[in-house]
């Protein structure tokens, strides 16, 4: 079964590296087939500066932190610059990318946008979706978990990603996962001493895809349709 890491992202894309870098050490090690990260036009410069550019990138090095730690990461982690690793929310109106989601007419645009990409993957019965709500403004965050609520199905995960102090701060060089050899300094320079420790945590979520089945003949093509149909 594919496995596709459906990630939330705001301007700290270092959720992404920190929840696979710890999805690797469950037992078994998950390993995602593909990422594919929500976010906005500013989002995306952050995941690419964090991620994506250098001589050798934060991705980069993630791969091969994990290829030296034993996984085969054969067909693994499909990501990169294109639209379809990173999904960027619409406007209202569907003409442009938005910068923010600043407004409760946005906040519907995403709501809308989430359930029509989360619906793409769930349709398939050989995807097992690991939903992540790490990332993103925290109403985008609740719309994942109610999305998945909705659509989720028994192979389906939502995750969180908690991160010890002051790593979950800005520190220098960036943190995006434990890297052998790195030393870290706060803002001020002074040395970090404590290891770096990422939490995984699996966040129960009911689910209700059989009842909204039962009530449409098709999908409705509406998040807020879709919740009215639980109700």
């Amino acid at each position: 079964m594919k496995k596709v890491l459906f990630a939330l992202l705001g301007t700290s894309p270092s959720v992404l590296t920190e929840t696979i870098w710890a999805l690797s050490r469950e037992d078994p090690a998950v390993i995602p087939d593909r990422v594919v990260a929500l976010t906005t036009t500013i989002g995306r410069e952050s995941v690419i500066q964090a991620l994506l550019s250098g001589k050798t990138t934060g991705w980069q090095r993630l791969l091969k932190t994990l290829e030296r730690d034993g996984h085969n990461l054969e067909s693994k982690l499909r990501f990169g610059d294109t639209s379809e690793s990173i999904r960027l929310f619409p406007s209202p109106c569907g003409t442009y990318d938005l910068e923010d989601i600043a407004t409760s007419a946005h906040n519907d645009a995403a709501a809308d946008f989430i359930m029509r990409e989360l619906r793409g993957f769930t349709e398939n019965p050989e995807t097992s979706v690991l939903a992540s709500i790490a990332g993103g403004r925290k109403t985008m965050s609740a719309l994942l978990m109610s999305c998945m609520s909705l659509l989720g199905r028994r192979q389906d995960r939502v995750l969180h990603v908690l991160v010890n102090s002051p790593y979950d701060t800005p520190v220098e060089p960036q943190f995006l996962f434990p890297e052998k050899g790195v030393k870290y300094k706060t803002r001020t320079g002074e040395s970090i001493a404590v290891r770096p420790e990422i939490e995984l945590i699996d966040v129960p979520f009911v689910r209700m895809r059989g009842w909204y089945e039962d009530s449409f003949k098709s999908d409705p093509h509406s998040y807020e349709r879709l919740v009215a149909g639980v109700q």
